[in-house]
């Protein structure tokens, strides 16, 4: 018997699902009971949970931008507009909200906390004028010194003000202990035990411990 082995893909493609959900009469006293029906992450909404997962995975992970999935949706005759889409983006945010709030707490929960900043390009509109404007987009990682899963929350601020960091973090728990590892790394490993490595090291953290110290008392405003 002679066979052989291919690999194969099947694109991405659209059905529409027809739920029916019974309704039940009593003649004796007079009332209709119907089926309750499946929850949905947009009540009312036309999209279901695998549509949005796909649009979700597409934008963020994929970094397929609205307008392609737009023509990936006409060329099998579906109208998915980018105004649709872009309501559906935001709800499907909204929803997910309760656990974006749980991972924050469990990400302040680690012993050691990485931050760091991004600028990103912004249109706001004034004046019935699109204006280009500099945000920032926060993300706060933990690490694998306590031997779990890293967490990456990000946190999208139009300005990168020492009170953003306050706000996240409280009293900036695990900033010094971070500072502090960093410093000491190269003391840990015998294979880099030098004491030229180690006092660069300890004297660049201490720099960024300094810097850090005067953007969490002062804000920037630049």
């Amino acid at each position: 018997m002679k066979w052989s082995k291919k690999l194969d893909v099947i694109p991405a493609q659209f059905h529409v699902m027809r739920h029916i959900y019974p309704q039940m009469a009593c003649r004796a006293c007079e009332t209709i009971v119907a089926a309750p029906s499946e929850a949905s992450v947009i009540q009312g909404g036309l999209a279901s949970a695998r549509l949005l997962a796909w649009i979700i995975v597409s934008k963020f992970a994929d970094h397929l931008p609205l307008y392609r999935l737009e023509q990936i949706a006409a060329r099998q005759q579906v109208p998915l507009p980018r105004s649709t889409l872009s309501s559906w983006v935001g709800l499907v945010g909204c929803a997910l909200g309760e656990l974006v709030e749980r991972l924050v707490k469990m990400l302040l929960q680690r012993a050691v906390l990485h931050a760091d900043e991004t600028p990103v390009q912004t249109i706001r509109p004034q004046s019935q004028i699109e204006r280009h404007e500099k945000a920032y987009l926060w993300a706060y990682r933990s690490n694998s010194l306590d031997s779990q899963d890293p967490i990456v929350v990000f946190d999208y601020q139009g300005n990168r003000e020492g009170r953003h960091v306050r706000a996240f973090l409280g009293i900036g728990k695990g900033i010094w202990w971070w500072m502090i590892m960093w410093a000491i790394k190269p003391c840990l490993r015998p294979q880099t035990r030098r004491a030229s490595d180690c006092e660069r090291k300890w004297v660049v953290g201490r720099i960024y411990g300094v810097s850090f110290l005067r953007c969490m008392l002062k804000p920037n405003t630049r």
